[in-house]
């Protein structure tokens, strides 16, 4: 759904209302391959603070992270990941929502923001689809980042296992509004 017919459509009943969270129906995951194959990852928590605002068109907001949330189905490895990660002295993380931006033509939107992990801050846009059902809101999309450019080496153990740098995060935020 274009975001500006999204907006049109709350506009009758939102003035820039906070979204309510449904933990159930949302999730952030990151896929990581490695040498002896993928696994996924995923907050077990997250805190978005998004701002809907119809007047103008807008969504704004961020997301807070705490690495040691990212859990997956083996908990020896998640250590080793929160070690990778240096978790002890970067515990957080951010990803702030600059704008929401949609091609008119072909109706695809962008979110473009900043993300910041292991203290480092980078800029990118990534596809995003919101879609409204009553006052239900979903906001799901994917993004591909390498770890290298958060000042992240490349993950090696035993001189034979080894992560690819490059990671696919993929999440659904779901939720409704809070009207005034």
């Amino acid at each position: 759904m274009l975001c500006i017919a999204f907006f049109s459509s709350l506009s009758p009943w939102v003035k820039a209302s906070n979204l309510v969270l449904d933990r159930a129906a949302s999730v952030i995951e990151v896929t990581v391959k490695t040498t002896v194959g993928p696994f996924v990852s995923k907050f077990s928590s997250f805190n978005p603070d998004l701002t809907i605002d119809p007047t103008r068109g807008k969504v704004s907001g961020s997301v807070h992270f705490t690495m040691s949330d990212l859990k997956s189905n083996d908990d020896d490895r998640d250590m080793e990941i929160y070690m990778w990660m240096r978790t002890d002295q970067f515990p957080k993380a951010d990803f702030i929502l600059d704008q929401v931006t949609t091609d008119l033509k072909t109706g695809s939107s962008q979110a473009v923001g900043r993300l910041t992990v292991h203290g480092v801050q980078k800029q990118g846009s990534f596809p995003v689809a919101v879609s409204i059902r009553n006052k239900a809101i979903t906001i799901e999309g994917t993004a591909d980042i390498d770890t290298r450019d958060y000042a992240l080496p490349v993950y090696r153990k035993f001189l034979v296992i080894s992560a690819d740098p490059h990671v696919h995060i993929h999440f659904k935020i779901s939720g409704s509004v809070i009207l005034p």
